[in-house]
């Protein structure tokens, strides 16, 4: 937050939750103190988290529940980086009573590979992701190449649950790794090395 900028709505909200995330965080951790040596490095600290969770996107009690609850996990003495502390207020899908990754992708992989038409899947995420991902991935190519895909789409939909959204919206595929392509004729090359002398000079 800039000094003479008036912060926004959101910005106060998040301060409110950063005071007590803090104070939580400080019951779980007692070595606290190393990293928070006095109240104005603590004060520096909250305005440092409250964008940083603003930015990522942190937004619900449940995502900052789970980010309190895995730092008691942790058994650390020692507080959190941000970052860590952003990655774990991420819900794991059994938080929301969806399946694990594990029994989703091995549901999503049963299930396509069954014949019968009157699937009862335990959750939609499992059948959205299952249907992005497609069937005939999920059956014909090895688990080294569909798991991640399928990984990549049930978050997504876990995130859509999570968050509310509507879960019949596609979800887009990833990019490939390499991009198959050929490089340019030379006499082409050569011409935009030219242009793009002309452009520094």
């Amino acid at each position: 937050m800039q000094p003479h900028r008036k912060p926004s709505d959101a910005e106060i909200e998040m301060a409110e939750r950063i005071n007590v995330i803090f104070e939580q965080i400080k019951l779980i951790c007692p070595g606290w103190k190393l990293t928070w040596t006095n109240e104005s490095v603590e004060n520096k600290a909250k305005i440092f988290w409250v964008k940083a969770l603003l930015d990522a996107n942190i937004r619900s009690d449940l995502e900052i529940q789970c980010g309190l609850h895995r730092t008691l996990k942790s058994a650390s003495e020692y507080c959190p980086p941000v970052g860590r502390f952003i990655n774990w207020c991420k819900p794991d899908p059994e938080v929301m009573g969806l399946p694990s990754i594990d029994m989703a992708y091995q549901e999503a992989c049963r299930k396509t590979n069954s014949t019968g038409q009157n699937r009862t899947w335990s959750h939609p995420a499992v059948f959205v992701a299952a249907q992005s991902v497609g069937a005939h991935e999920l059956r014909t190519l090895s688990r080294e190449k569909s798991r991640p895909i399928f990984e990549r789409a049930y978050a997504i939909a876990c995130k859509r649950v999570i968050a509310g959204e509507d879960l019949s919206k596609e979800i887009p595929r990833a990019l490939p790794e390499k991009v198959p392509g050929c490089p340019a004729p030379t006499e082409v090359a050569r011409e935009y090395l030219k242009l793009l002398k002309k452009m520094v000079r």
